[in-house]
């Protein structure tokens, strides 16, 4: 279901004094034999890993979700997330008082934290008033063209999240620079063991997700809405459209799937303005659900499964 990459990033350039590779604060003789080392002394190297980067005296390096590395200067210690299931994160590793900005789609992190304007409109007045280590932000979720912007005054950590792994990465990396190393263990470990118990749940059965109406919009391949669906055992009708295609009310009711998900968010399907869908698709069990079970990364990954698991 998830394996660890490896701890390369592939910064391998070492620091001045040989020590530790800037990339990924192992030294030249655990590089050498990491491939015989055990388990729990791979754990132990990562755990110490923030310890390093603190006592260093350059720069080490990440690399976010799109290849860009980001050079850390000890540890980060505050952060502006773009992003609510960031937001959710950050606040799951107890960092809450470390965002000191969030979008207003963000759960609230602590009292002081300052919206700064929605996913795709953001207020880069407010952001520019704000004292931040590095921005949180979204390949799917924010636009290039702000993005950008940002780049050019911060460190912007972009995410780009389609499955599991790449879920389960990002909290790994937040967690090594604001040094919550043994939080991230505990919660990835926790997600995995509930994830175990729904895997194949709904072996078979065929589905479909929405996520907007005029025009009817799906989840399809290389999302991570699909990942969890795959991994409940649905089979995505639309799971050979890329993304997020369009559809026509005839060729979903043509497909039949036997499940018919309908979130809260980006649309809000209700049964109020969902009526089209429920006369004309009669054999379908049309499930409304919680938006953000399938569609939230990070941490919000162990409540989904703990409510799908009620």
């Amino acid at each position: 279901m998830y394996t660890k990459k490896s701890s390369c990033n592939g910064y391998c350039t070492y620091s001045k004094d040989n020590q530790f590779c800037l990339g990924c604060l192992r030294t030249p003789n655990e590089i050498t034999n990491w491939s015989i080392t055990s388990d729990i002394n791979k754990k132990r190297i990562e755990l110490t890993s923030p310890q390093r980067r603190f006592n260093l005296s350059e720069d080490s390096f990440i690399k976010d979700q799109l290849g860009n590395y980001i050079a850390v200067d000890k540890q980060f210690k505050k952060v502006i997330s773009l992003v609510p299931s960031i937001t959710q994160t950050f606040i799951d590793l107890g960092l809450q008082n470390c965002v000191v900005g969030h979008t207003k789609f963000c759960p609230q992190p602590n009292k002081h934290s300052i919206i700064i304007g929605g996913t795709k409109n953001l207020n880069f007045d407010n952001i520019y008033n704000l004292d931040t280590d590095l921005i949180a932000a979204s390949k799917e979720e924010n636009t290039q063209e702000e993005i950008s912007r940002l780049q050019e005054h911060y460190k912007v950590f972009i995410t780009d999240v389609t499955d599991f792994e790449d879920s389960l990465s990002m909290i790994e990396t937040f967690a090594e620079v604001f040094n919550r190393k043994t939080e991230a263990y505990d919660l990835i470990h926790q997600t995995l063991e509930k994830l175990s118990h729904l895997e194949g749940q709904f072996n078979g059965q065929t589905c479909a997700y929405l996520i907007w109406k005029k025009p009817y919009m799906v989840a399809g391949n290389d999302t991570f809405i699909q990942s969890w669906l795959k991994h409940l055992g649905f089979i995505n009708v639309f799971n050979d459209e890329p993304r997020y295609p369009i559809i026509d009310l005839d060729n979903l009711v043509k497909l039949n799937p036997d499940v018919l998900f309908l979130p809260t968010e980006p649309y809000h399907f209700q049964t109020e303005n969902s009526q089209e869908l429920i006369e004309a698709m009669p054999h379908s069990k049309i499930w409304f659900i919680d938006g953000r079970t399938f569609s939230w990364f990070g941490s919000h990954m162990l409540k989904a499964s703990e409510n799908l698991l009620l």
